[in-house]
């Protein structure tokens, strides 16, 4: 910027005082006491300026923060030609207002996947608070749908990374996508036999300490805290299974000898392992984070077969338990 000439100066000396209402041109015929003055009007300018955009922003978060982690559930359904529809269920008392932002990740890498995410495209994404709702996600413009639906390496997925704020204040939910087959993927709110079963842990005041109907089985984590029961709930939804919380990383146990008839991933249960002993009975592990065992491998009875985590659709980190006996599940924790 070029130096003020004292005619520049004399045209700002008189803009000031006709807005201020004061008189600079006699302190100082060089202008300095009138220079001080601006220079000390722009830097409370900027310290003002810095408080409103601090406190906007604390606003901002506050408002934003006020949908929890554990509020939302995720679903997805793959139709083809790389386009998911996203089911969604708001149990917050806040609207859910998705962006057009969208990332596609994967999980052995957590990095974003090689393509143009500017070209992902997003049905409107409102969700009004206490109800569900569905959204459209294209990524056929945006990478080789024929590269994204050839099979994984056991263990990795995709997930989609969905924003309400930019990315920014936490405000960004994740749901795992399955590009193998063209099948439904219930949420965990809604089964086959119509009624809902939302997997959302209770207050630890509401936990029970578990004990398996067998005793010939051991228990399969390292604490008991039950955090969801089998069966039909308080709130009238059902479950088909039992939910044990713990930390992540926490070893998770074989229960009885048995061998390894699967392991995989699934939008609901997340990484899995479905063990099946000598007289038949499935168990299911799921929202495992990582995995110890292979497919048809002999395990014992007390041997450590993968850790606790919190894929799929877990609201924290817990092992999904599930028994099925002669094809129907069971409660683990109730005789059978």
């Amino acid at each position: 910027m070029g130096s003020m000439t004292r005619e520049n100066l004399r045209h700002v000396q008189t803009l000031f005082e006709n807005r201020t209402g004061t008189n600079v041109r006699n302190a100082d015929q060089n202008g300095s006491v009138f220079l001080r003055e601006v220079r000390m009007v722009k830097i409370v300018a900027v310290t003002v300026g810095c408080m409103v955009f601090f406190l906007s922003s604390a606003f901002t978060y506050a408002k934003l923060s006020q949908i929890r982690e554990d509020s939302l559930g995720f679903a997805s359904d793959y139709k083809g030609d790389g386009v998911f529809e996203i089911r969604i269920k708001n149990d917050s008392t806040k609207d859910l207002r998705l962006e057009k932002q969208v990332k596609l990740k994967r999980w052995a890498t957590g990095e974003d996947v090689a393509g143009n995410a500017g070209k992902i495209r997003i049905s409107e994404g409102v969700i009004k608070a206490g109800t569900e709702g569905n959204v459209l996600i294209d990524l056929s413009d945006a990478y080789d749908v024929r590269e994204l639906e050839k099979p994984l390496e056991e263990g990795d997925w995709y997930y989609l990374v969905l924003t309400n704020n930019a990315f920014a204040f936490g405000q960004d939910w994740t749901c795992s996508i399955d590009f193998d087959e063209k099948r439904q993927m219930q949420p965990l709110w809604e089964k086959e036999e119509g009624a809902a079963s939302a997997e959302k842990e209770k207050p630890e005041d509401a936990w029970t300490e578990g004990e398996l109907a067998t005793e010939e089985w051991i228990w399969p984590t390292v604490g008991k805290k039950v955090s969801l029961n089998f069966g039909v709930q308080a709130n009238g939804n059902i479950s088909d299974h039992v939910c044990i919380s713990g930390s992540l990383g926490d070893d998770v146990y074989a229960v009885a000898d048995a061998r390894v008839y699967e392991t995989g991933f699934d939008a609901e249960c997340g990484n899995y392992v479905v063990l099946i002993t000598g007289d038949g009975t499935e168990i299911t592990y799921g929202h495992l984070q990582e995995i110890s065992v292979s497919e048809n491998e002999e395990v014992l009875r007390g041997q450590k077969i993968a850790t606790m985590g919190k894929t799929g659709m877990a609201s924290g980190p817990n092992l999904y338990f599930a028994v099925s006996k002669d094809g129907e599940r069971v409660d683990p924790l109730k005789e059978w």
